[in-house]
């Protein structure tokens, strides 16, 4: 069991002043004890939960890469409006439950006592806390209440956090331009065509495959520092030969999408390039064309000030088709928060994308060659700044590292 200081001025605190207060004003508001939550590293909220009562855990991979033992534990945490408690029970550890543990902290800390409760034993919390965890509260005479407090207080970052998003970001370019090296010395093996009769992609006097690329991408990121996430290379027609797609030898003249998501201190990132080693030209370099021309408009679009989430979309969709793309052609966009999941606020269309808040922007068009994609991170900056891709790798269609 322990119990740690709201940390306020410690550059590596993921809850500084201003979260702090932003709590204390939702206890106040809600007339609320405290805030708490409870479950396993398996959460976000539980993570981010820690982290706050920590002073360093931004340098700490424990709750990033956790022990089986940590993976199993259950945490119960809350936020008295001064300080951080948190209790955890390792897996089939009898004892109490942590938040029956919690509740009688609460009690014994001095925030609530017996000749109080009536008036003073509300607790927030969100809406997804274990059944159990919630039986135990109640149990304990505290009433419960809703609040999505903390989800929403993640939103905008704090400078740790969005250093630790662009480190993750930074090794997902790594990973990528480590890709983009082994399709740049690729060869066409006409010789080994694939099941269609289309030249294949050899490198080494072996095929180049979806595997040996994945692997790369996750070598990259290891080599950067980051812990590989999930790597995926896909094309049209993958899954229509006869060989394993993983295995099968990749295509010279279509489109490859390759996709690598890493982390950093359990802050997520993610890339997507499409690359065609050898192109004819025509439809995909129109597609990407008008792709690349979207993420520039939705830049400025985010530097002249506040946009929702569904204004940014719209937008991205509008400059994709102005490049001869009508409302037939299939054009999927999205943009989305991203931290410590990797899809997180804001979501919703009416959302108001914040400064300091980092979003996902994702775009894609089908053609007659195959699917067109590119996914970054941007963040909007402080007032007078231009919004800035986080650690972009090149965006060039053909595979090239400059």
């Amino acid at each position: 069991m322990s119990e740690r200081p709201v940390v306020s001025s410690v550059p590596d605190s993921v809850f500084d002043t201003a979260r702090a207060t932003r709590m204390r004003d939702v206890l106040a508001e809600r007339g609320a004890t405290a805030f708490v939550h409870a479950g396993t590293l398996e959460d976000p909220t539980v993570r981010f939960a820690l982290q706050a009562g920590s002073d360093s855990c931004l340098d700490d991979d424990a709750l990033e890469s956790p022990t089986r033992l940590q993976s199993g534990t259950v945490y119960a945490v809350g936020f008295d409006g001064e300080r951080w408690h948190s209790v955890s029970k390792p897996p089939r550890d009898g004892g109490d439950h942590p938040s029956q543990i919690l509740a009688e902290l609460l009690l014994e800390d001095g925030t609530t006592d017996a000749g109080a409760m009536e008036t003073c034993s509300r607790l927030l919390t969100p809406a997804h806390i274990p059944h159990d965890a919630a039986l135990y509260l109640e149990g304990a005479g505290f009433e419960l209440a809703s609040s999505d407090a903390l989800s929403r207080l993640r939103v905008r970052k704090t400078e740790p956090e969005l250093a630790a998003i662009e480190r993750a970001q930074l090794a997902a370019r790594t990973g990528l331009e480590r890709a983009m090296s082994l399709l740049e010395r690729a060869d066409f093996g006409i010789e080994s065509a694939s099941d269609t009769g289309e030249a294949t992609l050899v490198l080494e006097d072996a095929p180049l495959t979806a595997d040996r690329l994945e692997r790369a991408l996750e070598v990259g990121v290891l080599e950067a520092g980051g812990r590989p996430v999930s790597s995926r290379v896909v094309w049209p027609g993958a899954n229509g030969g006869t060989n394993s797609p993983q295995t099968a030898a990749l295509p010279a003249g279509g489109p490859l999408i390759i996709t690598v998501e890493s982390s950093d201190a359990g802050y997520h990132g993610r890339q997507t390039r499409t690359l065609v080693a050898d192109p004819d030209g025509g439809p995909e370099r129109r597609a990407h064309i008008g792709l690349t021309h979207g993420f520039r408009s939705v830049q400025s679009l985010l530097t002249a000030g506040e946009a929702t989430v569904g204004t940014v979309e719209a937008d991205l969709e509008a400059e994709i088709r102005a490049f001869g793309f009508d409302e037939t052609a299939a054009i999927d966009v999205q943009v989305g928060g991203i931290g410590l999941e990797r899809l997180e606020r804001p979501l919703q269309a009416g959302s108001t994308i914040e400064r300091r808040s980092p979003v996902v922007v994702d775009a894609s068009l089908e053609t007659d060659v195959g699917r067109i994609r590119i996914a970054d991170v941007i963040v909007r900056a402080e007032d007078g700044e231009r919004a800035r891709w986080l650690s972009p790798a090149s965006r060039s269609l053909v595979p090239n590292n400059g």
